[in-house]
């Protein structure tokens, strides 16, 4: 005869129950069961009982296990959060990084438009005055058409004798011969110091009827001559 782990009192088969766990023996008042709840019970079921104090250690047991799953879910929880919060920081300084360079592209691309503005605006003054200074050359430069070509000749000198036959005092900034044109003409092309002394020569050169090749150089023809033009020549 053995006793009841609970109340120690001495047990008989029929009223025993025997815990599968610890293998402690038990009235099964003792064990939590009424008399109705005990004769229900089948033996597969008996077999399988467990007893208060052992569902007390399983409860524990099942709680402790619950509580490290916690612990672990919230450390793994933590530390997914610190992960995400240094990605973030990175991705802020990426961000701020990517934010200062394209402020500087703006800056520089607003400098490159000024810069591309001044210098068009460079460009269009210089073509002007380059236009200026051509039209001026233009309006200064005259042909002399039917000059004989001599040897060792001085062409400004030419121009200056014709000019004083003409009565008109002109500065001569350079004189130079072309080559023959197709139409046979000697051409002396002359560029003087003002627009206003080739509108002089060219007028009085049309009003002198009598000019002749031989006022000028005493070997060349008694032929009259209206050889004097506004060039055309860059």
């Amino acid at each position: 005869m053995s006793n009841c782990s609970k109340c120690k009192d001495t047990l008989i088969p029929e009223d025993e129950i025997v815990c599968s766990e610890c293998d402690s023996k038990y009235h099964f008042t003792c064990g939590g069961l009424n008399t109705l709840s005990f004769q229900k019970l089948s033996k597969n079921t008996k077999n399988r009982w467990v007893c208060n104090v052992c569902k007390y250690k399983w409860d524990i047991s099942k709680k402790n296990m619950d509580t490290k799953s916690t612990d672990f879910t919230f450390q793994d929880l933590a530390n997914s959060v610190k992960f995400m919060s240094e990605k973030f920081d990175d991705f802020n300084g990426t961000v701020n990084k990517l934010l200062e360079e394209m402020k500087e592209i703006r800056k520089e691309n607003t400098q490159l438009y000024e810069n591309n503005k001044r210098l068009s605006q460079d460009i269009e003054n210089l073509k002007y005055r380059l236009d200026s200074i051509e039209q001026n050359n233009l309006d200064s430069t005259i042909e002399i058409i039917g000059i004989p070509k001599v040897t060792n000749e001085k062409c400004i000198d030419t121009v200056i004798k014709l000019a004083t036959i003409l009565n008109i005092v002109i500065t001569v900034e350079e004189a130079y011969r072309v080559p023959i044109t197709i139409n046979g003409e000697h051409k002396i092309i002359a560029r003087l110091a003002k627009p206003g002394m080739t509108i002089a020569i060219i007028a009085n050169c049309k009003q002198n009827k009598t000019l002749k090749l031989s006022n000028i150089n005493p070997e060349w023809s008694d032929d009259i001559y209206k050889f004097i033009y506004k060039s055309t020549y860059h």
